[in-house]
């Protein structure tokens, strides 16, 4: 049993350093940590990582009223594109537009976002609902993982739970402070 939150992510960081990044992965075959090491984190703008998770869906443009039917709705295009195929880039959890607006493009060419006419589904078909009934929990087996791993990091270094985040944070800032 964890007592609170100070245990908790001290068992976590003993996990992740004596477990974790020291078990081969079968795809790569290297640890986690071998893998992380020669490369650099690539930070991206939250623009860009919302960006990166947006779907895309090829429709036909009404010829007549401009429009485009997508999942049950209707929108609104520039007129220039009657008749042709477009694509339209859009979040699965935002249908109507309000927070990512649809984007429309033809041939690679932005034309603008399309502009809901009628709503009636404001949410992709494939967006999972949360589950209706929880599990009940598991019976507990008397082996604790945790308290194996804790009792390995002591054999290897001598100390368990020898790095302490959150005092070295009180350290950090007692020696900013000045008496």
């Amino acid at each position: 049993m964890v007592a609170g939150l100070d245990e908790l992510n001290a068992r976590f960081h003993t996990w992740v350093e004596h477990d974790y990044h020291l078990r081969t992965h079968s795809e790569t075959g290297m640890t986690p940590l071998q893998r992380w090491a020669p490369g650099q984190p690539r930070h991206v703008s939250g623009a860009e990582l919302d960006a990166a998770f947006l779907w895309e869906a090829t429709r036909s443009v009404h010829a007549a009223t401009a429009t485009v039917r997508f999942h049950g709705n209707v929108y609104e295009v520039d007129a220039a594109l009657a008749g042709r195929r477009v694509t339209l880039t859009y979040s699965p959890f935002d249908l109507a537009g309000a927070a990512v607006p649809i984007q429309v493009s033809y041939r690679g060419t932005g034309y603008g976002t399309a502009r809901p006419h009628v709503i009636k589904r404001h949410a992709h078909p494939k967006v999972k609902t949360p589950p209706r009934a929880a599990q009940p929990p598991a019976e507990p087996t008397g082996i604790s993982y945790l308290d194996l791993l804790d009792a390995q990091r002591t054999r290897a270094d001598g100390a368990a739970y020898s790095i302490r985040y959150h005092d070295l944070a009180g350290q950090a800032g007692e020696e900013g402070r000045t008496s």
